[in-house]
């Protein structure tokens, strides 16, 4: 009986340990070598890693790394997913993502999100039908880059690099190139999470009581 006790105790002890170091870490996610083509698709991301790992202080304690083959089978099991509920899925996430758009407290969560870029390398290179659109398309872009950036870098030392460029080919075309260290606070999405489930409860109940049929009333005369 007493082993029994202890036993329960240190599985209760250990879960709680672990979920006390889950909260207080932060996810890092390390992108190498992503590249997006326009024009050749089936060359984009060749050689990318992503890898994923929880970070408390400094101390990694967690990871696990994607390349483009484990990226491709857990795309298509997701496609699989989505093609067996297809209708249903895409109304249930449109819903949901009107819900959350809606919501002032999922708001304010995601602009206290606290994302840090600690790496930046990044080029982008864009081009349209039309030159000038083309022209202040870019410039549009670098702008908000350029706005952005400054209040979610961590050090903004030479880590962080980036440039804007136009393609003049007369055509719809992007080119995308990218190596970024990202950091984020596990709590912040935990909440954000638990407000989405709230919100995914509250559009359940009210779509069941949208589809409730009021109750058929049946009238016997008796002579």
């Amino acid at each position: 009986m007493i082993l029994v006790f202890c036993i329960t105790l240190a599985i209760i002890c250990g879960v709680g340990i672990l979920a006390l170091l889950i909260y207080l870490s932060k996810i890092e996610i390390n992108i190498k070598n992503l590249y997006m083509n326009s024009e050749s698709k089936k060359q984009n991301n060749e050689n990318v890693i992503i890898s994923i790992s929880l970070k408390l202080w400094r101390i990694q304690w967690f990871s696990f790394k994607m390349d483009k083959n484990k990226m491709s089978s857990l795309y298509a099991k997701m496609k699989i997913k989505e093609y067996k509920h297809n209708k249903d899925i895409k109304n249930k996430i449109k819903r949901l993502l009107k819900a959350c758009i809606q919501d002032k407290r999922i708001i304010k969560l995601a602009s206290n999100l606290s994302i840090e870029i600690e790496e930046l390398k990044s080029e982008i290179f864009l081009g349209t039908e039309d030159t000038i659109v083309t022209s202040y398309l870019v410039a549009a872009v670098a702008i908000i880059i350029s706005n952005v950036i400054p209040h979610i870098v961590k050090n903004s030392d030479n880590t962080i690099q980036y440039k804007v460029l136009p393609i003049y080919k007369q055509k719809y075309i992007y080119i995308l190139k990218l190596d970024s260290i990202i950091n984020i606070k596990i709590m912040k999405i935990i909440q954000i999470m638990l407000e989405v489930k709230r919100i995914i409860r509250s559009n359940n109940d009210k779509y069941k009581n949208e589809n409730i049929k009021s109750p058929i009333k049946i009238r016997v005369h008796v002579v």
